[in-house]
């Protein structure tokens, strides 16, 4: 699976975003993360519902379909 991700690199509170996702709550993810200064990281995850301590997970802007 390739997924965009986009960090926010201006400021303090490390924010990210990620496009592309597909999978559903419960399923597992390979996620890839690449760093300016720093060797990628490669993990397995699983994504997790927006709900609880994850409640204020927002879903990303979406591109307009053409």
């Amino acid at each position: 699976m390739d997924l965009g991700l986009l960090a926010d690199q201006a400021g303090t509170n490390p924010a990210a975003t990620i496009s592309g996702l597909t999978a559903l709550p419960g399923e597992t993810i390979t996620l890839r993360m690449t760093f300016k200064e720093a060797d990628p990281l490669t993990i397995r995850t699983v994504v997790v519902p927006a709900k609880g301590p994850y409640a204020s997970i927002t879903p990303g802007p979406t591109s307009p379909t053409e």
